[in-house]
């Protein structure tokens, strides 16, 4: 079955981002992980979260007729419906910031049911020209991007929630920020009135180095 596919508004990136290498810690196979965040009124965003709380709806529905099928009705009391797209909130203060977040992921590797053998996937990556790159650069939290991702319908009988996820199929950089690198605005900086100052070249020393061998001497 096909599910939605979007490509999202441009958007920044919040928290631990997984892009370049899969994260292992909670998955063996490894997840390719990011998360957007967008205005709240940003129209593909309402658009998405639209789709998405269909997608679930159709799914509660389902499972709820599945179940009652089986002679469990007491167990569609439990189910209910999580909405996976979530309101942004200021670190510190735990106010909302007027965004909300997308998290898209892609799992990285797993064993066909058909041919039992291994698989491998990862992203694709394009610039912001639309050039795909093969090896990209370091993507960090803070960096700006679009993603196209699929939209796919669950049921977690563990918990008994019904919900969409946002399945990664790649991603576009259109302003990079490397891991650990902070941008102006992560500090509370912006444009001011001031002297126009601009890094200095570093000068090669390697000739005036010194040695050390003196400095033995005179501790002798």
């Amino acid at each position: 079955m096909a599910y939605p596919t979007f490509t999202t508004s441009r958007g920044v990136a919040v928290g631990y981002v997984t892009l370049n290498n899969p994260d292992t810690k909670y998955d063996k196979d490894g997840k390719f992980n990011v998360a957007l965040a967008f205005d709240a009124d940003d129209e593909i965003l309402q658009q998405i979260e639209a789709k998405a709380t269909e997608l679930a709806e159709e799914k509660l529905a389902e499972v709820r007729e599945e179940l009652e099928s089986k002679g469990k009705k007491a167990a569609t009391k439990k189910l209910s419906l999580v909405n996976l797209i979530k309101d942004e909130e200021d670190e510190e203060t735990g106010e909302d910031t007027g965004r909300k977040i997308i998290k898209a992921s892609m799992k990285h590797s797993g064993i066909s049911k058909k041919t039992n053998k291994q698989w491998k996937r990862w992203p694709d990556y394009f610039n912001a020209k639309g050039q795909q790159l093969k090896n990209p650069p370091g993507i960090g939290s803070g960096s700006e991007l679009k993603m196209n991702i699929e939209l796919f319908p669950y049921y977690a009988a563990n918990d008994k929630t019904v919900g969409c996820t946002f399945r990664l199929n790649g991603v576009q950089i259109l302003k990079l920020v490397s891991f650990g690198q902070r941008d102006a605005s992560s500090y509370g900086f912006g444009a001011e009135e001031g002297d126009d100052i601009e890094d200095q070249e570093l000068e090669d020393q390697s000739q005036d180095a010194d040695d050390g061998d003196d400095d033995e001497d005179d501790d002798l």
